[in-house]
């Protein structure tokens, strides 16, 4: 399917499902949202609901960048979300899967997905969907470089932002980051998560190690140490227990299995 057919649906698509949207009320309450580790919201303070917001990571860490983007998105919005993966993306780690997005907190019924076919068709499928104001949250993932990521397209969709009134995640693994309109970049990465006693001899929550490169008006750096609540939606700080002492960000994760 071109990608010019993949967007013209999209469109037909959001019309219907804006139509009935509500108009966004402005106001204090409004201007952003925040992560929820008192921490790092301290430090960064807010951002944007009518911004874009980078995310890096790793060719290896897919997964990684786009659970960090899903879990920014649901702090920003309840939802519902769109969620647009390049085809190539998929070809990597494969489509979410319901019961992980359940685990995740996120309905599968609040999440629309669309493949699209190219980086140029991701980004159209982008604006147009944070134009149209249908949607809590817009994640655009991509995997690898490619030239359609540039400055102009970064404005454009600060501009579609602003003009839906609604916040964009970009993922971008196996990316190095360019100039671009972004309000906020990050690079995320795996790390361990904290001793915790889970049934069944279960996984703890995802954790992150998430590093902040740039925000506009904001902090220069940062590091943080995190995981994921699905229960709660909401990042927080790894509770130690045991023998486990906390470890300071920069550490790695090799360092804290020993």
């Amino acid at each position: 399917m071109s990608s010019s057919v993949e967007i013209q649906r999209l469109r037909e698509r959001l019309s219907l499902k804006g139509a009935g949207a509500g108009v966004r009320v402005r106001g204090k309450e409004n201007d952003g949202f925040r992560v929820g580790m008192p921490s790092l919201d301290e430090r960064v303070g807010l951002l944007g609901l009518e911004a874009v917001h980078e995310i890096y990571a790793s060719a290896g860490d897919v997964l990684c960048a786009d659970g960090m983007a899903l879990g920014m998105a649901m702090r920003a919005s309840k939802g519902p979300f769109l969620w647009a993966f390049e085809g190539r993306r998929n070809g990597e780690t494969g489509l979410p899967y319901g019961p992980g997005l359940q685990g995740w907190g996120l309905e599968p019924s609040q999440l629309l997905l669309i493949e699209a076919s190219s980086a140029t068709a991701l980004l159209a499928v982008g604006e147009d969907a944070l134009r149209s104001g249908a949607f809590g949250a817009v994640i655009l993932s991509s995997w690898g470089e490619h030239p359609a990521f540039t400055l102009t397209a970064s404005r454009r969709l600060n501009l579609a932002a602003s003009e839906g009134g609604r916040p964009a995640f970009i993922a971008r693994a196996g990316a190095q980051p360019r100039a671009s309109a972004a309000q906020s970049r990050w690079k995320v990465s795996p790390t361990l998560s904290s001793a915790q006693p889970l049934s069944a001899g279960a996984p703890g929550l995802p954790a992150f190690k998430l590093e902040l490169l740039r925000k506009q008006n904001g902090p220069v750096a940062g590091e943080w140490i995190m995981e994921w609540d699905g229960e709660r939606r909401i990042f927080v700080t790894p509770q130690v227990s045991g023998r486990l002492v906390s470890v300071p960000a920069d550490r790695s994760a090799i360092i804290r299995a020993a």
